[in-house]
Parts: C-alpha cells; structure tokens; sequence
C-alpha cells in the first residue's frame, strides 16, 4: 500500500509541471522575460514559453501583442507588470486566428 501511495505522490510531482510552457492556445505556467512597448502604444510580450508553438507563431517568433484600444489593455499589462516583478507564474491566452498572437486574457498563479 505504502508503495502504491508513493507511486502516486511521485507521478503527481512528475506531470505538475508537464502542461508549463506555449501550446497553440497561449502559454501557461511561464514567466514574463520581456515587456516592451512601442511609441504606437503596442504591447509586446514574451515569456520563458516557445511562442512559436502558438497557432499564431509569435510576433517575429517569439511575442505575444496587446495593441493601443484593445480593452483591457492597460489592466493585463498592470498584471503582466506585477507578474515580471514578483516572479510570478502566468496564464496568456491568445485569441483563436490573430496572426498578430493577441492577447485575450492573462491570470497570475
């Protein structure tokens, strides 16, 4: 019995981190490595994901974009912020067929 109860602590602790990084839908369980803005007001993002497994390929490969009248923007960017700061882990998720990987929602674990 004693075994079996390890076997399953142990498999648990092996695929808790098995969903971490970029899937076609956004990245989850990842950091926020840059945050960078452009005079237009453009949001870029990346994270310690590969955004080139997003459906949308990452802008240039590797970002996620909020831009300038997306609503919501300015609260995900203070989330995404706070995120970079404290070294929290986040959920970004991208909108389905933005080809430009926008940003449809961020939660911070």
């Amino acid at each position: 019995m004693k075994k079996i109860v390890m076997a399953g602590l142990t498999a648990a602790a092996l695929t808790s981190g098995a969903y971490a990084g970029c899937t076609s839908t956004g990245c989850s369980d990842v950091t926020v490595t840059k945050l960078y803005m452009t005079a237009t007001g453009t949001l870029y993002v990346g994270t310690s994901g590969d955004e080139k497994q997003l459906a949308c390929g990452g802008v240039s490969g590797v970002y996620m974009s909020l831009k300038e009248g997306d609503v919501g923007k300015n609260a995900m960017y203070s989330l995404l912020l706070t995120a970079k700061t404290t070294n929290k882990k986040v959920k970004i998720r991208v909108a389905d067929g933005a080809d430009d990987c926008r940003v449809q929602y961020v939660t911070i674990n």
